[in-house]
């Protein structure tokens, strides 16, 4: 459970090692109480990642550049520029006898919907008073 966890939030690179470790861990306690202190543990460094992770992307929303800050709302407009063209602008091409190539709006929606769930985390920041 943890190791899934973890390879869904910070990727399999950080969380293979982490999963052994918990896997070595688990094999060398029996008792219940054991198993308690370790799975705390476990959790103790899942928060230190996660927090990193937080730190990084609060350094990257303030940064001046805009190849630091702009990246996020740079992939949005190209997604919605996307879904534009396929929903909308193609369609109606298509039904004027213009034949316009279809785009692959699978990965576009799933680009969307990773930047909306960050999104949400703006949100919260700019309600929360701690953006300019």
């Amino acid at each position: 459970m943890f190791g899934k966890l973890v390879g869904e939030t910070v990727g399999t690179g950080i969380a293979q090692p982490i999963k052994e470790v918990g896997n070595i861990l688990d094999k060398l306690f029996t008792s219940d109480d054991e198993r308690n202190k370790a799975e705390i543990a476990k959790l103790e460094i899942e928060k230190t990642l996660l927090m990193g992770q937080i730190q990084t992307n609060q350094q990257e929303a303030v940064h001046r550049s805009i190849f630091v800050a702009g990246w996020r709302p740079a992939i949005g407009w190209t997604c919605a520029i996307g879904l534009f063209y396929d929903v909308l602008l193609r369609p109606i091409a298509v039904g004027f006898g213009y034949p316009f190539p279809s785009l692959d709006t699978a990965s576009l929606i799933s680009l969307i919907v990773a930047l909306l769930g960050l999104g949400t985390l703006r949100t919260t920041e700019k309600f929360g008073n701690k953006t300019k």
